[in-house]
């Protein structure tokens, strides 16, 4: 909703009689199930993602299995001490 279309909006509920009070919740409630249904449709799509992305990689394997998760260690040949002059 754009700002015009607000403006015009609160000034006829205020013609109609409306509180601010009670302008002001419906702007609230109005952005609150906006992002409740953003976030909804957000989190099912990323949830069917990950689904597709493991299926493809891992096969019939599960995402969590004990190798998946564990990466080679790194060393470093010289200590980050003896870089500094």
């Amino acid at each position: 909703m754009i700002v015009v279309e607000k403006t015009r909006d609160i000034g006829i509920l205020k013609a109609l009689g409306a509180s601010r009070r009670g302008i002001m919740s419906i702007f609230l409630g109005y952005g609150l199930a906006l992002g409740v249904v953003g976030s909804g449709v957000g989190v099912c799509w990323v949830w069917s993602l990950s689904i597709t992305s493991t299926r493809s990689k891992t096969g019939s394997r599960g995402c969590w299995e004990e190798r998946s998760l564990t990466r080679p260690s790194i060393t470093s040949p010289r200590s980050p001490l003896r870089s500094i002059p």
